[in-house]
């Protein structure tokens, strides 16, 4: 036997075993991927078609800077759930204002209640006497005008 009868021999051998193991190594591959794909997790099932929904818009019932936001875009909420605060600052001070006018008619009722104090009723019987002797200084004049 010639070199190349040996080596058409081992050509024609190397052939047939590449073959071999191309065709070996497709199974496994194809055996793999389904061996693979058997064990994952089952999927979910899908639903198609189409959602309908309504959208509510919120609103806080006085104006005011937002100070914290509770939700996000999409999150589902229970009923009557806290969704944003709003800052307090303005209420406080309306509070603190009306607290204030409370006090000071509190005050003034005090003072009324006490009732006048000798000066000050001496300034009002003094202006009494004042009204009275103007009114009788207007009658005497007008007795006076109507002999003409």
């Amino acid at each position: 036997m010639g070199i190349q009868q040996k080596l058409k021999i081992f050509k024609l051998f190397y052939v047939n075993h590449v073959q071999k193991f191309r065709a070996w190594y497709r199974q496994l591959c194809l055996f793999s991927l389904l061996l693979v794909s058997a064990c994952s997790e089952p999927s979910t099932p899908a639903w198609s078609g189409y959602v309908e929904g309504d959208y509510v818009y919120i609103a806080a019932p006085l104006a005011g800077q937002i100070e914290w936001v509770a939700v996000q875009a999409g999150q589902k909420v229970a009923k009557n759930a806290v969704l944003f605060a709003l800052d307090a600052q303005a209420e406080h001070a309306a509070s603190d204002e009306a607290a204030a006018h409370l006090a000071s008619a509190r005050a003034q009722v005090a003072n009324l209640d006490k009732g006048r104090r000798s000066d000050e009723i001496a300034v009002t019987q003094a202006q009494l006497a004042q009204s009275q002797a103007t009114q009788f200084l207007c009658a005497v004049s007008w007795r006076g005008s109507s002999n003409w």
